[in-house]
C-alpha cells in the first residue's frame, strides 16, 4: 500500500504514498497528512513533522503532539555518538537556535545562529558566523571566535580543538582561556597524556 516507510517507533510510523508523506497508527489510520518532510529521534523519542505549509510540529512516540504553541520552526535532534546527553534538543524560534529539555523548558536562550547536541555538559554554538562553547548554563567555555570546533571526547575538557580560517587546528585550553601553541593540519585528543 505505501511506497516507503519508516520503522514504528512505538504508536507510529511515517509512510510515502505517491512522493506524500503521512502519519499512522498501528491499525493504518493516518494521524498527520500532507507532510514534506520528517525527522526522527528514537534516543529523544520525539518526531519532528514539516508539513507542506511550513509549519512544524512535534509528536511524542505516541502521536501525541508537543511542544505545541511554542513557535519551534526546525530542531537539531542529538545524535548518538559518546557522550551525547539526550535530554536537551537545539530548537529555532523566530531566525535564532537555543536549547530545551524534553518538558519544553529553555535551557540556554534563543540568541545563536546555530547549536549542536549536547555532550559532556557542554554545546557547540555558533554566532557571527563562528563556533564556541557553553555550558548548559550559557556560561563560555570557548569563545564564539573559530571557523570550526572538534566534539568534546571527555567531560570537564581541559583542552579543546578549535581550527581558524587557516585550515589549522590549535590547542585552546579552557583552564587559561587562551589558545596554546601553533596550528597543526592534524590533530587529535591526547590519551593519558599523550
Amino acid at each position: 500500500k505505501y511506497w516507503t516507510h519508516t520503522d514504528f517507533m512505538d504508536e507510529i510510523a511515517a509512510v510515502n504514498v505517491d512522493d506524500k508523506w503521512s502519519i499512522i497508527d498501528k491499525s493504518y489510520n493516518t494521524k498527520i497528512s500532507d507532510v514534506k518532510n520528517i525527522a526522527k529521534s528514537t534516543t529523544c523519542g520525539l518526531w519532528q513533522i514539516l508539513k507542506s505549509d511550513g509549519s512544524v510540529q512535534f509528536l511524542d512516540r505516541g502521536g501525541i503532539p508537543v511542544f505545541e504553541g511554542a513557535g519551534f520552526t526546525n530542531a537539531f535532534f542529538p545524535r548518538n555518538q559518546r557522550g551525547t546527553d539526550f535530554n536537551y534538543i537545539g530548537v529555532e524560534k523566530n531566525g535564532k537556535w537555543g536549547l530545551i529539555d524534553l518538558s519544553g523548558q529553555e535551557i540556554i536562550p534563543f540568541e545563536y545562529e546555530r547549536v549542536n547536541d549536547c555532550r559532556y555538559g557542554c554545546v557547540q554554538v555558533k554566532q557571527n558566523g563562528k563556533w564556541g562553547l557553553v555550558t548548559l548554563k550559557n556560561e563560555v567555555v570557548v569563545p564564539a571566535e573559530y571557523d570550526l570546533l572538534a566534539p568534546l571526547d571527555r567531560e570537564n575538557p581541559k583542552i579543546v580543538l578549535v581550527g581558524k580560517a587557516d585550515k589549522l587546528w590549535y590547542i585552546y585550553n579552557t583552564e587559561k582561556k587562551q589558545e596554546m601553541g601553533r596550528g597543526y593540519a592534524r590533530m587529535g585528543y591526547f590519551n593519558d597524556g599523550l
